[in-house]
């Protein structure tokens, strides 16, 4: 565990991001379609990985002053905290979950449920939640005394408008995350409960800043454009949209109105975009900034020479979909051999140096230490033997190799990756030729085409259920292009969904077991997303078995 935490590196749905070397949560995975939107629903998924979903428990609803608070408390309050950041969102509506900036919406939104560092979760407007029977509907007790920053009263009413207004966003992750809600009950000023039609697990981690869904913003405001603009949540801090400029840099300041206010650290916090990664060494050595998130892992060895501290816990995992595993474009593909094949023939340890300069970890699997699917013993399962894939490949038929294609694109380090595997596979008699999208959206559209036998994949480590969902299901579209199906993955899921999150891991780990054992991805190396802080700034954290993003609010200054 580290003191300070790198969130969601990359990816940019719908919004700008510099170009990332270790790419990124993803992850939680989710939505946000058309050609356009397909980028945005792919990289939400790549941004998914910075939540972190190991653990349960309790503390922080915030930071210092907070229930639970992480840290030590804040001697003071500091003047002004300046973040950079290398991508920023299209809007300040956190109803659309667009997880990847959630540093921008942490500021303003208290989250429902508060994920804590590890990975369990503590008490934010919610005071208690509970599950009913099978997993069906999902019961919170809210805090009282709670006002949104324009002074008007949070409770129930306005908790069930605004999930109400999550279903509606366009291409929002709530038609995901609660495609199953049928109604919601309001029974008091503090209380409602949520009825879905089939068994929904994961609520916590939904309700959570990790996937915003909790972060309830003012549904007075909902409707309309102001929210664009304009903050009015429940959080530490609001939106001076005067001294804000789009795309360059945000200013916020203390809410008047937050319920906590030993929680406010900061008389102001900015959040500068910068794409440079030079240019944010440069200001953080001047002074100009004190802590930045989305780094690349290049900057690192000048980030820890300089005493920065520096956080980079493992988000995400890279590798190879080989997505035609019928053999419908590619019949070499059908044979598990060929597939196993293809797995044997990565040299992990040395693509972890030449891609992500040895700052990620070597990974065989679909999974992160700390994720409910993930199976230690799996973590060499294929280690680097190239005899025994040309070996698989003389069984299966094809001694004399054959020829597939790689989707790629230049962004993300998809490129890279891909040339590196292809020339991997070239030494046992595979003819990988890399392909290189257009752009992030040509990329997500060309995989949505299911023209394409294999492709380059990062994705987030996340629960067995959303892995289905979003990943290895027959209904994953976005990463499941052919829509293979399984009996086996079919059960797995089906068992999980009316258990507690600690009973479900047994099948989350038998469907990261099956896929693979047969081979559906050739995973390559689980990555880092890393940030750097200055000394005098302290008090957030992330783990690789907790939550593995930064939580803004907690930043306090040190000493």
């Amino acid at each position: 565990m580290s003191e300070f935490t790198g969130r969601r590196g990359t990816t940019g749905r719908q919004g700008t991001t510099a170009r990332q070397e270790t790419p990124a949560r993803p992850a939680p995975g989710r939505r946000r379609r058309s050609a356009a939107g397909a980028a945005g629903a792919g990289l939400a998924v790549l941004a998914l990985a910075a939540a972190g979903c190991a653990g349960s428990g309790a503390t922080s609803a915030n930071s210092q002053g907070s229930p639970g608070a992480s840290g030590s408390a804040a001697a003071s309050v500091g003047s002004t905290l300046t973040i950079a950041d290398t991508a920023f969102p299209t809007t300040m509506d956190p109803g659309g979950g667009q997880n990847a900036y959630n540093q921008y919406y942490d500021l303003a939104y208290d989250p429902l449920i508060v994920q804590k560092v590890s990975g369990g979760y503590a008490p934010g407007l919610a005071t208690s939640w509970s599950y009913g029977p099978d997993n069906e509907s999902f019961s919170f007790t809210l805090r009282s005394g709670v006002k949104f920053s324009d002074g008007t009263a949070f409770d129930a009413a306005a908790v069930k408008a605004w999930v109400q207004h999550e279903l509606k966003v366009p291409g929002g992750a709530g038609l995901t995350y609660l495609a199953s809600l049928t109604t919601i009950d309001v029974t008091s000023p503090t209380q409602l409960t949520l009825h879905f039609s089939k068994p929904t697990p994961q609520l916590p981690f939904v309700f959570s800043q990790a996937l915003e869904m909790g972060e309830i913003g003012n549904p007075k405001q909902a409707t309309g454009n102001y929210l664009a603009t304009h903050t009015d949540g429940t959080g530490e801090y609001v939106l001076d949209a005067a001294q804000t400029v789009a795309g360059d840099h945000y200013t916020f300041t203390p809410n008047p109105y937050y319920w906590n206010p030993k929680a406010v650290h900061w008389k102001k916090v900015v959040i500068r975009v910068i794409t440079n990664p030079t240019t944010t060494l440069q200001a953080m050595q001047s002074g100009q900034i004190q802590f930045a998130v989305q780094q690349q892992v290049s900057s690192i060895p000048t980030a820890k020479a300089d005493g920065f501290n520096v956080t980079m816990p493992l988000q995400a995992f890279y590798g190879l979909a080989i997505n035609d595993r019928a053999g419908s474009i590619v019949p070499a593909l059908a044979k598990v051999q060929v597939r196993q094949a293809i797995n044997y023939a990565l040299n992990r340890q040395a693509l972890n140096q030449a891609v992500y300069a040895g700052n990620g970890q070597p990974n065989d699997e679909i999974a992160l230490p700390g994720d409910d699917g993930y199976v230690s013993s799996l973590a060499n399962r294929y280690p680097y033997d190239p005899a025994k894939a040309k070996q698989l490949l003389a069984a299966a038929g094809y001694s004399h190799g054959f020829t597939m294609h790689i989707l790629d694109v230049t962004a993300l380090g998809f490129d890279t990756l891909a040339a590196a595997i292809s020339g991997e596979l070239q030494a046992v008699g595979i003819n990988a030729v890399p392909v290189a999208a257009a752009n992030i959206g040509d990329y997500f559209g060309k995989l949505a085409s299911g023209k394409y036998e294999t492709s380059i994949l990062g994705f987030g480590g996340l629960p067995g259920y959303f892995l289905y969902d979003l990943l290895i299901g027959p209904h994953a579209t976005q990463f499941n292009p052919l829509h293979t199906t399984s009996t086996v993955l079919d059960g797995a899921y089906n068992s999980l969904l009316p258990l507690s999150a600690t009973a479900a891991g047994t099948y989350s780990k038998q469907m990261v077991s099956y896929v693979t054992e047969q081979a559906w991805f050739a995973i390559a190396d689980s990555t880092p997303f890393v940030a750097f802080g200055v000394k005098g700034v302290a008090g957030s954290s992330a783990a690789t078995n907790g939550r593995r993003a930064w939580y803004l609010p907690e930043l306090y200054p040190a000493g």
